[in-house]
Order: C-alpha cells, then structure tokens, then sequence
C-alpha cells in the first residue's frame, strides 16, 4: 500500500507529454489504479498544494486509516488557513506587487478622469446634463 496525491480538476489532462501539473478527475484516477489490478481510498488529509492524497492498496485490504473527527478537521483547517496566510504574505512581498499596489490607486484616478474627459466629450454641450 502506498499513498499518492494528484490535481483534482473537473476536466483530464489529454496530452501524451510529461507536465508538471496535469489535472485529473477522481474517477480518471480510479480508473488507472483500477486498470493496473489495484484499488482506491481517497482520504482528507491537508496538503500544502491543491492536491487531493489517495492511499493505492490492494483489492479488499483494509486500510488501517481513522475517521477524523471534528477537532482533527478544525486543526487541519487551521494548518491550512495559516499556510495560506504565508502564501499570500510571500506574493504581497514580492516587489513586483509592492509595485503594483502602490500603483494601483493612481491608476483607479486615471481611470475615473478618463471616464469624466469622455462622458464630457461625448455629451451635448460640452458635457451638462439635459
């Protein structure tokens, strides 16, 4: 018995390439372990990616894994939420979105001088209201 993990998606990867992250559908990835004589238990455990584990075991072994119960969901939820707060603090350091953030607030006035110049243009008599 080993586990494993992959990308869960709604769709397949369909190309015959090796790719970093191809996405599968849990029942492609059944059907793989499945055609190779194997059987599937897939398990909620907390990864750092967006990945989804399964334990590959063979047909009609048990596998020795216990229910979680809820003080065991809310800590893997608490792992997970502060990883992502790590996640998001490394991209928000990052210079090009320091950049960008500083950026950001001119960019919102440009925008609503922009639209104040068309809607000016565009109206009769350079820009009052009827």
């Amino acid at each position: 018995m080993f586990a494993a993990t992959y990308f869960e998606s709604a769709a397949n990867y369909e190309g015959d390439r090796w790719v970093a992250k191809a996405d599968y559908t849990r029942e492609k990835m059944r059907e793989l372990v499945e055609g190779a004589g194997m059987a599937v238990t897939f398990i909620q455990w907390r990864h750092p990616d967006p990945q989804q584990w399964m334990v590959i075991h063979h047909p009609g072994e048990a596998v020795p894994l216990g229910e979680s119960g809820d003080s065991e969901r809310v800590k893997m939820l608490e792992e997970q939420l502060a990883t992502n707060r790590q996640q998001l603090l490394n991209i928000r350091s990052h210079p090009y979105v320091r950049f960008g953030l500083r950026l950001r607030p001119f960019l919102i006035e440009v925008n609503f001088v922009m639209r104040r110049i068309k809607r000016a243009l565009l109206s009769p008599f350079g820009g009052g209201r009827n």
